[in-house]
C-alpha cells in the first residue's frame, strides 16, 4: 500500500519537473522570438546604431 503511494508522489514529481522543463522551454523560444521580431521591425535603427560606433 505505501509502496503504490510512493510511486504516485514520485511519477508526481517527476510530472512537474518535466512541466516545468517545458514551461522554461517554451518560454524562452516565446522570448527569443520577441527578440528576433523587434530586431526586425527595427532594422534601420541597428543600422545607424553601427554607423554612429564607428565615427
Amino acid at each position: 500500500e505505501f509502496s503504490k503511494e510512493r510511486e504516485k508522489a514520485k511519477a508526481r514529481g517527476d510530472f512537474q519537473k518535466l512541466r516545468e522543463k517545458q514551461q522554461l522551454e517554451e518560454d524562452l523560444k516565446g522570448y527569443l522570438d520577441w527578440i528576433t521580431q523587434a530586431e526586425d521591425i527595427d532594422p534601420e535603427n541597428e543600422e545607424e546604431d553601427e554607423e554612429s560606433k564607428r565615427n
